[in-house]
């Protein structure tokens, strides 16, 4: 498991791509093959972490999916109420003409 760490590690893909998260997810696709993993290289999560990766086995994948669903909804709606000052700026002035007349 160290070796497919390691290889998900090396391309270092937050310095290389805008917008990626600083920590990748390697899928382990069964509990029993995470814990058997856990019990040969006790120091693997810890290992992994300093990598910046971290395992999922199919319960906890859906856990963090859903978290990072629930962050991106909430960068959106940051994102939606810091324009909106602007966004209504903009509606104010192209009505000006119309609430002068």
């Amino acid at each position: 498991m160290r070796e497919t760490i390691k290889a998900l590690a090396d391309p270092n893909y937050p310095e290389h791509i805008d917008g990626a998260l600083d920590l990748g997810v390697m899928f382990v696709p069964a509990e029993s093959l995470f814990s058997a993993a856990l019990e040969g290289d006790p120091d693997l999560i810890v290992w992994a972490a300093e990598r910046r990766i971290t395992m999922a086995t199919p319960a906890s994948l859906i856990a963090l999916l859903r978290s990072v669903s629930v962050s991106w909804q909430f960068h959106s709606q940051s994102d939606n109420a810091r324009a909106m000052p602007a966004r209504r700026r903009s509606c104010t002035t192209g009505l000006a003409p119309f609430w002068a007349s």
